[in-house]
């Protein structure tokens, strides 16, 4: 919400929503997940990302029930988090000269997300567009 109210005052900014609010964006991309083939997952709280052979191949939930992967794992998560999900064996290490592990490595700064698309835009509502 910052970032958004800071970008207002710049000279000719606009605040633009989706129609249908917030969520109409995020049942698009789920909508984009299962056409895929892929499953979405809420509520379930990841303990780990299960590793086989240097490859992700599923994750395991709280309370230890595995899932697996048909083609890929996605996270959605920052690099941080998704980085404390990793099995600690191969999570990066610090190395002498070259700064310290992930978490010390990078600065830690405010989540943000800019979906930038453009579309057909005839049939719409009068006054939208």
């Amino acid at each position: 919400v910052a970032f958004t109210l800071g970008d207002l005052y710049r000279p000719g900014a606009t605040l633009d929503y989706p129609i249908g609010g917030a969520g109409a964006v995020i049942d698009a991309l789920c909508r984009g997940v299962t056409r895929w083939g892929g499953d979405v997952m809420t509520g379930s709280h990841v303990e780990q990302v299960v590793i086989e052979d240097g490859r992700a191949v599923g994750v395991r939930l709280k309370g230890g029930k595995v899932l697996r992967a048909g083609r890929a794992v996605v996270s959605n998560a920052d690099v941080w988090a998704t980085n404390q999900l990793l099995p600690l064996s191969i999570r990066p290490r610090p190395q002498p000269g070259r700064g310290g592990a992930l978490n010390s490595a990078l600065p830690k700064t405010p989540s943000f997300m800019h979906l930038h698309l453009g579309f057909e835009g005839g049939g719409l509502p009068a006054g939208i567009g």
